[in-house]
């Protein structure tokens, strides 16, 4: 029986985030390389895994570490994405994560800004990068990306 599992802000590629968030790796490789490993040892290849932004800093990162991960993966786009339509040119980078790769599968089966799973048993829940409303703070105790920031309106639809 496959898995859901949900998982945000891996930052693959991005060397600043060990100092900023106090990771605790020598360097960017041995962090990308123990995340691989560890995600692994958790999802099967026929489980699905929602990744809920901040993949990785830069969208070369992402043929390069996905098909190393266990799953099927579905992209909900961050603001460190290239693919967050808070770029100017998410549109254009879009084939980067969606395209095939060995094996004729998918990098990122889908990708979007943000979705709502369902079903009887837990209701409605929002999957989205950003935080809820748009005064609310996000880790660098500002209220940014406000455009983008999903609403209590949009659950109510």
């Amino acid at each position: 029986m496959s898995r859901i599992w949900f998982t945000s802000d891996q930052h693959l590629g991005h060397e600043n985030i060990i100092k900023t968030c106090e990771r605790p790796f020598k360097d960017v490789e041995e962090m990308n390389w123990t995340l691989v490993k560890n995600h692994n040892s958790l999802v099967s290849l026929n489980d699905f895994v929602y990744h809920l932004g901040d993949f990785s800093l830069e969208s070369k990162y992402v043929p390069e570490f996905l098909p190393e991960l266990n799953g099927r993966h579905r992209l909900i786009s961050g603001n460190h994405d290239a693919t967050h339509p808070c770029h100017r040119n998410a549109a254009k980078e879009m084939y980067k994560y969606t395209e095939y790769w060995e094996g004729n599968q998918y990098l990122f089966q889908t990708v979007m800004e943000r979705c709502i799973l369902g079903d009887s048993y837990v209701g409605r829940v929002l999957l989205c990068h950003l935080p809820l409303f748009e005064e609310a703070l996000d880790s660098h105790g500002e209220a940014r990306y406000s455009a983008w920031r999903p609403t209590v309106a949009l659950m109510e639809e």
